[in-house]
């Protein structure tokens, strides 16, 4: 299902249904550190599970924060119109040009107008300022000048900005909640209610109020680690509002480089992995160009990696499960495998895994012959490993 936007990933439907019917048959405590797009809420609320939900990008807390059972009915009571119309006095103060180039994210006047209507949000009762501010996000890709760079896991600032008319804009954004709403609930009202607390944690250091039944989860592929970058246009502006987004993590400099913990963290990957031993150390004998960017590059992913469950597994339960959704990559020819790096980790602290679901599919657009991209790529397996005590 898609989600509220085509910016927005999700997990496929196998992976959704697998997820449904083998891992949350009965109601249970659920955490999900590193929640991104949160497709699971409308089947934990429905069916009486409760769940944290923790993800670093405040962009993710407010759409999520929509998609939950109480935005429904409070969208569903107020109809679609009384938002349509509030969303547009809102946006009343954001000129209504045909569009506008600019070298940043946001045309000057432009940016200024957006955070009026952040502002004006506040005089709203609690969910529907919540609404608000999910649709407000979810346009904001139209008024941005942003523009799609080589590397497709981020974008950058300068352009020409969206065509589209402030009532087109209002119009598109209301549908895809609308699309979503009807997928996720009006074809299959909640019986029982379970919760969802979501909120913006860096899942690193979170902690739990209380242990959890269940941690289900999906780490980002290693080149988005720095996913901020995909967000560009709602971080920049997010940051304008007061949330705690450098914009210069936005920008299109890597900053692997000036990773400054590398010796000790390869040091601690080693020590706890020997299938990233032998993968780094293969990966710097090879005679290519620049062969100790890539030795940094995977350090530092592992290493953030490593020290994240470290900390989750703490809020699992004495007899509880961890579940990790993950995908191969590939490195000129060497095989990431996310998983087996992970079961070397979670054995250290005494968990048995295995997989327990394995299909192949194609990295997001690679399936397509471009003109950089001459033959169909390989397809890579997505797993689901499973850990338990």
């Amino acid at each position: 299902m898609k989600l509220l936007s085509s910016e927005y990933a999700t997990y496929r439907n196998s992976v959704q249904e697998y997820i449904k019917d083998e891992i949350l048959s009965a109601p249970a405590t659920i955490l999900d550190p590193m929640a991104g797009t949160a497709p699971l809420i409308p089947f934990i609320e429905k069916n009486g599970h409760n769940a944290y939900l923790y993800d670093v990008l405040p962009i993710h807390f407010f759409v999520n924060s929509a998609k939950k059972i109480d935005a429904y009915n409070t969208y569903k009571k107020n109809g679609t119109e009384w938002f349509y119309e509030e969303l547009k006095k809102c946006l009343s103060s954001v000129k209504n040009q045909s569009s506008i180039i600019s070298d940043d994210w946001y045309d000057k006047d432009t940016l200024k107008g957006l955070c009026k209507a952040w502002q004006t949000t506040e005089k709203y009762e609690q969910i529907e300022k919540a609404l608000l501010k999910a649709l407000l996000l979810v346009s904001l890709r139209n008024y941005s000048s942003f523009e799609k760079s080589k590397n497709r896991t981020w974008v950058k600032a300068g352009g020409i900005s969206s065509y589209k008319s402030l009532d087109d804009i209002v119009d598109d954004t209301i549908q895809r909640f609308e699309k979503y709403y009807k997928e996720s609930y009006e074809n299959n009202e909640p019986t029982v209610e379970g919760s969802c607390v979501i909120d913006i944690k860096n899942a690193i250091t979170a902690k739990t109020p209380k242990l959890v039944d269940l941690i289900v989860t999906s780490p980002p592929y290693p080149n988005r680690l720095d996913y901020h970058r995909l967000y560009g246009p709602e971080n920049f502006f997010l940051s304008n509002v007061g949330f705690p987004v450098k914009p210069s993590n936005l920008i299109g400099t890597n900053t692997v480089r000036a990773y400054d913990s590398f010796i000790h963290g390869k040091k601690y990957l080693f020590s706890k992995s020997p299938y990233l031993s032998n993968l780094i150390t293969t990966i710097e004998q090879k005679k290519e160009k620049d062969v100790m960017y890539y030795s940094k590059y995977y350090t530092r992913y592992f290493d953030t990696l490593f020290r994240t469950f470290e900390n989750i597994i703490q809020s699992l339960s004495k007899n509880g499960k961890l579940y990790v959704v993950v995908q191969d990559n590939m490195h000129r020819g060497e095989i990431i495998e996310i998983d087996t790096a992970l079961s070397d980790l979670l054995k250290c602290y005494g968990f048995q895994t295995k997989i327990v679901f394995d299909e192949k599919r194609h990295h997001l657009g690679l399936r397509n012959v471009s003109k950089k991209h001459f033959v169909i790529r390989k397809k890579h397996p997505e797993k689901i490993m499973v850990a338990f005590k």
